[in-house]
């Protein structure tokens, strides 16, 4: 059995977050399946608008693409028009915004993101280039480019991807809601133990992602070097070029 050691807060703020994830894994393959069929749609039925006009035959695509002829484009932050009064404008609707007094939520949305089991939300969910603390849906077409329409982003607000991806942001809320009060609940467990081997007792399941002991594996100095330097130091060190 290795030597017990102090719990650090950082310590306990790295296992916090490997347990949260580990928590919330089970949801990530459903989420992500529900959003990349929604880009599949997407791509699919817009595919389907291009090739119906005049001249843009599926085929010849990539020929117009190359000299010019048509907008390329590869990916398209979704948008549908909502109406507030007599004004009417387009709103992203799978967003993720966090405030400055947020740090720690976004920290662990991040965390969650960036986890095997949030890889499909992860490729389609980014940061925006403009604002660190926004991140919005944004379809990524799995054939390249293809050529740009006009107000392609726009979708109805009936449409079923539009269900879909207020369904995963809902979801996605909850879970991250739920995660954070996880973490917590972690965090309240690790404070109570000032050693490793505490948590060993504890909780096992955190004593796992505790860090290992380095072992000291260091070779002794050679015996000529340790009286070399004993003498050097009964002699004193002399200048160099005296004896």
């Amino acid at each position: 059995m290795s030597k017990p050691f102090s719990i650090t807060n950082a310590m306990r703020n790295t296992i916090a977050d490997q347990l949260t994830v580990q928590a919330v894994a089970q949801s990530g393959p459903a989420i992500s399946q529900k959003l990349q069929a929604a880009n599949n749609i997407f791509w699919s039925e817009h595919a389907s608008r291009v090739s119906a006009l005049p001249g843009l035959d599926r085929e010849h695509w990539a020929e117009l693409i190359q000299v010019g002829s048509v907008t390329a484009v590869s990916t398209c932050v979704p948008t549908t028009p909502v109406q507030e009064g007599q004004n009417f404008y387009s709103r992203e609707f799978l967003k993720f915004y966090f405030s400055d007094r947020e740090a720690q939520a976004k920290a662990l949305f991040v965390a969650v993101m960036t986890s095997p089991a949030f890889a499909g939300v992860a490729d389609l969910v980014k940061q925006s280039e403009r604002y660190s603390n926004t991140f919005s849906l944004r379809f990524k077409s799995l054939s390249g480019s293809v050529p740009r329409t006009h107000s392609m982003s726009d979708i109805p607000g009936e449409h079923p991807i539009v269900t879909t991806c207020r369904q995963i942001q809902v979801e996605m809320n909850e879970l991250l809601q739920a995660a954070a009060t996880f973490r917590g609940q972690v965090i309240d467990v690790l404070i109570t133990c000032r050693s490793s081997r505490q948590v060993e007792e504890l909780f096992p399941e955190a004593a796992q992602l505790l860090p290992k002991p380095i072992k000291n594996e260091q070779q002794l100095a050679p015996v000529e070097l340790i009286a070399s330097v004993r003498a050097t130091l009964s002699k004193g060190v002399a200048a160099y070029g005296q004896n």
